[in-house]
């Protein structure tokens, strides 16, 4: 359990640090003009997309400074 809080920890982390790279600010802007708008939040911002769309902008973001584990 603790060993998985870490992991979540780690992945909030490695998104808030990532956000506003490049990379993670073009998937972000891609995933909305791919899949529009939807219910599913796009971390740390306002925006929401499909769930594809949000899978797209949220692991681009958490990977976007390789820092994740």
């Amino acid at each position: 359990r603790r060993t998985i809080s870490l992991l979540i920890l780690d992945l909030i982390g490695a998104t808030a640090a990532g956000l506003r790279s490049p990379l993670a600010d073009a998937a972000r802007k891609s995933a909305l003009e791919a899949y529009g708008e939807g219910l599913i939040s796009i971390w740390l911002t306002e925006d929401r997309s499909s769930v594809v769309g949000a899978a797209m902008a949220n692991s681009a973001a958490a990977s976007a400074l390789d820092i994740d584990d």
